[in-house]
């Protein structure tokens, strides 16, 4: 074998290092189950080894720059939900609300954090958690009162628009596509399918509407109002927390604004839902504008072993999350099922 071709060789099967963490508790895995029995007296004592490793908590990584004061970047991608993101076979999964939460707690405490910079890359979610991640973010502003701006990366709609109305200021990316703000209920009509291949719905229901929405048959006069109802509740929600976030629209701007439509980050400008036009390091820039300094490190909190090195850099995200934001995206990631229904704030092309 020449020299090129064992070099193509060593390259082919080169190990590549992994942390202390993944490699102890891969190791854990290797053993199905480890029980060691003790023999004591009349009685047997049971000492037993967890195959699933704890979830490590946060930890600040500095990205960039120097100085005493820091920049907190906060990382909101893929579809708010509060299911759980599954981070490999082995590692146990967080829900975004959990991890976001838990990274506002810790910059609560952190004196040193100045300002926070969230960077928004998600079609939206469900209603309830894109609330809450507005409400946490508004929290720490009301505790704290750190300077806040949101940076808009490929795609910032619906409840994740509804997130960054939190911020002092919004910053979209020139390629931004934000907007579409309303709320929507979506389920699938299999009755005719399931006519079909002759399998009868049965439901044995308490009242009329215990059913409501059902996926196994048309939605009548009376549910249809009734989601409508909900809906219109919801919408005027969404409607009002942008008002409150951008005081500059009145609410009769912000109605006509809200028919679901989505915006280029310039169209959004001239609408006044954005603020500016730029990057995620004018943002950073901005806070340090608005805070009068001009050095200050910009930290992340990340899980051990996960990787990031730069502004840019994402903390790992599992199936919950998505890369396109298509209706097949969706069904594969497990966000709809058969099973549920959901109100959503969420940009969903068909």
């Amino acid at each position: 074998m020449n020299q090129s071709s064992q070099a193509s060789e060593n390259r082919k099967y080169r190990t590549v290092p992994v942390s202390r963490s993944i490699t102890r508790w891969c190791a854990t895995a290797a053993i199905f189950a480890v029980t060691v029995t003790t023999l004591w007296g009349c009685g047997f004592a049971y000492v037993s080894m967890p195959l699933v490793p704890p979830l490590e908590p946060l930890e600040e990584r500095i990205i960039t720059g120097s100085g005493t004061d820091k920049i907190l970047l906060l990382d909101i991608s893929g579809v708010l939900s509060g299911r759980e993101r599954k981070r490999g076979f082995l590692f146990p999964g967080t829900t975004i609300i959990e991890d976001i939460t838990a990274s506002l707690v810790i910059a609560a405490r952190d004196e040193n954090i100045r300002g926070i910079v969230l960077r928004i890359d998600s079609p939206g979610g469900t209603i309830t958690a894109s609330d809450i991640i507005h409400h946490e973010i508004r929290r720490i502003k009301t505790e704290r009162a750190p300077v806040v701006v949101a940076c808009l990366m490929d795609i910032a709609t619906s409840g994740a628009y509804y997130v960054a109305t939190a911020a002092d200021r919004i910053i979209a990316h020139p390629t931004t596509i934000t907007g579409s703000i309303g709320v929507m209920a979506v389920k699938f009509n299999v009755e005719a399918l399931l006519t079909h291949i002759g399998v009868e719905n049965e439901t044995v229901r308490s009242a009329e509407m215990k059913d409501l929405w059902s996926p196994f048959r048309h939605a009548t006069d009376a549910e249809r109002n009734i989601m409508q109802h909900c809906i219109d509740e919801y919408h005027q929600r969404f409607i009002t927390t942008i008002n409150n976030g951008r005081p500059r629209l009145t609410r009769e701007d912000v109605t006509a604004l809200a028919d679901g439509r989505i915006f280029t980050a310039r169209d959004a400008l001239d609408a006044g839902l954005i603020d500016h036009i730029g990057y995620l390091d004018d943002a950073i820039g901005a806070v340090k504008d608005a805070l009068g300094i001009e050095e200050a490190r910009v930290v992340m909190y990340y899980r051990p072993g996960s990787q990031g090195s730069t502004i840019y850099s994402r903390a790992p995200v599992g199936r919950s999350s998505i890369v396109g934001n298509t209706l097949g995206h969706q069904i594969c990631n497990g966000f709809y099922t058969g099973d549920d229904m959901r109100l959503l704030y969420l940009w969903l092309p068909h």
